[in-house]
């Protein structure tokens, strides 16, 4: 931001966001969050993300929360898709992290993850595709991609399916203009390098996971990129006292935050459009 003025400008469209799109709910599960994890900020990043996301288990599924007009911050704590989750448990644990556990805080960093410049101006500043997300939140110094790492191999995606599908989005709908923002965003992601784990080589990797990494199953869907997003968990049980490679989603099929049943290997490989995963490492 090289003014003042538009450093003036954009905290005013932090404030607007902040006083619009959240309920005293909203303000109520952050206090109770806060009083739990007030003391944690100590903890090792992957096991505070870990027990922030536990901390959301049985809250409802709900999809589109976002689809709000204006664009706006939208922040629901009591609701929460794949997205949204993985988004809120980031802000959550870097909002323990910092020290000042207050809501605006926790709300300066949801804004930053989900908007590419940390910048809301419409429809099209909001990140869409999980492979961007990774890349964009890497460069802030949030994120690390570890999908070459852990395995990875060369994958190109050809990011259009919104562009091309204006009228399914209220936003696009009658709004060339917009449509045309979005299309460059997607051509600029679709340029970015990036690889992906196959689903048969998921668990010869799994000495690369650490609890709390950030997944996303990669689909041979045309357009997209990533289909779904989750945690990684390694789940200690009597018959996996090393951990069953799991994770933790919002999950559409039981329509709540949960431990998923199948090993992460397992729910790789139960759909056909599943190529395999990409993963990511919180470094605040």
């Amino acid at each position: 931001m090289k003014k003042v003025l538009v450093t003036i400008i954009c905290m005013t469209t932090i404030y607007l966001s902040f006083s619009q799109n959240h309920s005293t709910r909203d303000k109520e599960i952050f206090d109770k969050y806060i009083k739990e994890f007030a003391n944690k900020g100590m903890l090792p990043t992957s096991q505070l993300i870990t027990e922030t996301a536990l901390f959301f288990l049985e809250t409802p599924y709900v999809a589109h929360t976002l689809e709000k007009e204006p664009e706006a911050l939208t922040v629901n704590l009591g609701q929460l898709d794949c997205t949204t989750f993985v988004e809120t448990v980031l802000a959550l644990s870097r909002t323990i992290k910092s020290g000042n556990h207050t809501f605006e805080r926790f709300m300066e960093y949801l804004q930053s993850i989900r908007y590419r410049d940390g910048v809301i101006e419409d429809y099209s500043s909001r990140i869409h595709y999980t492979s961007e997300w990774i890349s964009v939140n890497e460069k802030k110094g949030i994120l690390e991609n570890t999908t070459s790492a852990n395995g990875g191999v060369p994958v190109k995606f050809d990011l259009n399916i919104i562009s091309s599908n204006p009228d399914r989005y209220k936003q696009l709908k009658n709004n060339p203009l917009l449509t045309a923002k979005i299309k460059q965003s997607e051509a600029r992601a679709s340029g970015y390098p990036h690889s992906y784990i196959r689903k048969q080589d998921i668990e010869k990797n799994r000495s690369g996971f650490q609890n709390g990494d950030i997944i996303g199953f990669v689909t041979s869907v045309k357009g997209v990129d990533v289909s779904h997003m989750a945690f990684i968990y390694f789940q200690k049980t009597k018959e996996s006292p090393e951990g069953r490679l799991t994770f933790i989603h919002a999950s559409s099929g039981e329509m709540k935050v949960v431990v998923e049943k199948l090993t992460l290997e397992q729910y790789a490989n139960k759909s056909k459009s599943n190529k395999g995963i990409i993963t990511a490492r919180a470094i605040f």
